[in-house]
């Protein structure tokens, strides 16, 4: 299907949403409609018995059919084991699983598995459901089968409340109406900094929560379910929340599925803290978002930020050698390659041995399928050489769209999408998933000259750019996308804030860029010459001991020092007026010490000293080896004096 043979009459009964705009959806208000698809609660529990008790409660009032609804509770490992609550209309089991780590991951995927509904609704054991709860979640899914509707919760004390106090009040709310109530401040600011997650951002799954949760049965399974190596407290249920939004899934804010948590803290206590701060370093590497990570050059992930799909045809193995290694070159690192080789192809068993085992390069057929939870998708066509800078130009170039091209002429076109934009195209059943995944969230059409691709046919290598500067491009076209978006007062004050700041994160990001530069001038200058010895010092003999150095040639100008080896004719020179004299060796007392390099001693270049004193540096400053010699000569100073080892590595230390 072509773009021009696409029209809203026909992608609208695709039932088909926006990016991530769950308005344009019409579930049934409640109570208006008799619901007819099957619910399983399921409730991780571990050592939560007097709590279970009252989140049965909650859920023996529910507004939905109780032949509809299904409860399984995972016991993890308490002990004594959780015992069911009674008096409830509706089916309820237990499944007990062996305590290994904190296994709420494996619990939720234990009661998704035995699970009979067609909807399934994660709670938490101590989180009492608002009458409605249940209904308000189920409801969305009648509409659509690849949604995450995310419940809100409240926290207070709920000491002194019985199960049948909750059932006669009709919901946890009344029973506590004279408590202090706090609700996660965190949740309301994503709320707002998306517009109810209405927004472009790449990171609405943030606000994924697994404890009050609803989803499809069969869109759980398809995600893969909760990552179930998680044995530790946080993190697994925003990256379940970051597969299934990367998989085209829509995240919807339903208010009125309230849970009640038994206990005021809205906020994580420093154990969950200290843990979630842990977790962070794994989730970097399974969430391919970038303010997850930080995807410096040379940096690679468990799960790549992008995947880049080179399809072989009649090429030849040099043709396709230079490809890959223009994308493994390319300034943007955090990519996997995926080639796809014909088994008929004379040149297949030389590439699978060339690039079989580079943990960047797969040969594969179907790389969505290989790498499904990558973020973004790059299809070079045959041919076709990428400069180091264009897939960070299609990548900023993307930005809040969900697919950006490139047209090379005869070449073909190059493309890049946002991986669940391709999968929302999928689900929709088009022929062109490229193009309806363009409709879906957006497309970019860029020009060729922005780019610096080239087209390699036979011998003849034709360049297209890249003729305007790519930073430049990309600011204009930023800059003027906000100020189109302005509608108030409001709007032009935080574009002025944003102006600013932008400005000088620019300023900072060039000023390193300088700094970088320089210092690698001054890194390729040390690689010619071991030590740098100013101008203004001279040496008469052998220059082992000052390397790099010049020699004395008699002329005066600019010279302050003349250091004399031990090699030199010292009887026969003498000092020049006006100009220090160095004698090295025995006679003087002054060992053959080299000056010191910085750059082997500390190669992470100076840091600030405050006040001077060695001991404010942390250890981790300075290179292991160098720390236990120069300590070591600390203490042999008086004793080792010709140790010209010791000797170095001690003044060095004490620079």
């Amino acid at each position: 299907m072509s773009s021009s043979s696409i029209s809203t009459n026909e992608l609208l009964p695709l039932k088909t949403v926006k990016g991530n705009d769950w308005r344009v959806l019409n579930p049934v208000e409640i109570g208006e409609e008799t619901p007819t698809k099957t619910v399983t609660v399921i409730l991780p529990c571990y050592m939560g018995q007097s709590e279970l008790e009252l989140t049965f409660a909650g859920l023996s009032i529910q507004t939905y059919p109780s032949h509809l609804i299904e409860v399984i509770v995972v016991d993890d490992g308490s002990d004594p084991p959780i015992d069911l609550p009674t008096g409830v209309e509706f089916s309820a089991s237990v499944i007990a699983q062996k305590r290994d780590g904190f296994g709420l991951a494996r619990a939720r995927n234990l009661g998704a598995k035995r699970a009979n509904g067609e909807i399934l609704v994660f709670l938490d054991c101590d989180m009492i459901p608002e009458p409605q709860l249940v209904e308000a979640h189920a409801r969305w899914h009648h509409v659509n089968d690849r949604l995450l509707t995310l419940g809100f919760r409240h926290h207070t004390d709920f000491d002194g409340v019985t199960a049948e106090v909750i059932r006669t009040a009709g919901g946890p709310a009344k029973t506590v109406s004279d408590r202090k109530v706090t609700s996660p401040r965190w949740i309301n600011f994503h709320m707002t900094r998306t517009r109810n997650l209405t927004s472009t951002d790449d990171d609405l799954f943030r606000i994924a929560t697994g404890g009050n949760l609803g989803v499809c049965r069969e869109f759980f399974e398809r995600v893969g379910g909760c990552d179930s190596s998680f044995r530790q407290w946080g993190g697994e249920d925003i990256e379940f929340g970051f597969r299934a939004f990367n998989w085209g899934g829509v995240l919807v804010p339903e208010r009125k599925a309230i849970a009640w948590h038994q206990g005021e803290g809205a906020a994580p206590d420093p154990a969950e803290e200290l843990s979630l701060v842990q977790q962070r370093h794994r989730l970097a590497h399974l969430i391919a978002e970038k303010t997850f990570r930080r995807s410096v050059a040379g940096r690679s992930f468990e799960v790549p930020l992008m995947t880049v799909s080179l399809e072989v045809l009649d090429e030849t193995f040099d043709e396709v050698a230079e490809q890959i290694d223009a994308v493994l070159a390319s300034d943007f690192h955090d990519l996997v390659v995926g080639v796809s080789v014909p088994t008929s192809h004379p040149d297949q068993v030389r590439l699978e041995r060339e690039y079989g085992n580079d943990p960047r390069v797969l040969i594969v057929d179907d790389l969505l399928a290989a790498v499904p939870h990558a973020a973004f998708r790059l299809e070079v066509p045959s041919r076709v050489i990428l400069h180091p800078l264009d897939i960070g130009i299609l990548f900023r170039g993307l930005e809040d769209r969900g697919l950006v091209r490139v047209d090379l002429g005869r070449t073909g076109e190059l493309r890049m999408a946002r991986t669940r934009a391709l999968r929302r195209a999928e689900h929709a059943g088009v022929d062109d998933v490229w193009t309806m995944a363009g409709f879906l969230f957006g497309e970019r059409v860029m020009d060729s000259e922005t780019i610096g691709a080239t087209a390699v046919v036979g011998r003849l290598s034709i360049s297209s750019g890249p003729s305007l500067n790519p930073t430049l491009w990309y600011l204009t076209i930023k800059v003027l996308r906000k100020v189109l978006k302005i509608r108030s007062f409001r709007d032009a004050v935080t574009l002025s804030f944003w102006l600013v700041r932008g400005t000088g994160n620019v300023l900072r990001r060039a000023r390193r860029a300088t700094s970088r530069k320089r210092s690698d001038r001054l890194h390729r200058r040390s690689l010619r010459s071991v030590y740098l010895t100013p101008d203004w010092l001279r040496i008469v003999g052998d220059r082992e001991h000052l390397p790099g150095s010049r020699l004395w040639d008699g002329k005066l100008s600019g010279v302050e020092v003349v250091v004399v080896a031990p090699s030199a004719d010292k009887d026969d020179f003498i000092s020049p007026s006006g100009v220090s004299l160095v004698r090295l060796g025995e006679e003087s007392g002054i060992p053959c010490v080299p000056p010191i390099n910085h750059r082997r001693f500390n190669p992470a270049g100076f840091r600030h000293v405050s006040g001077g004193a060695i001991d404010s540096i942390p250890d981790s400053v300075w290179p292991e080896d160098r720390i236990r010699l120069g300590r070591s000569a600390l203490g042999i100073w008086f004793d080792s004096a010709n140790d010209i080892d010791s000797a170095t590595c001690l003044v060095e230390f004490a620079a």
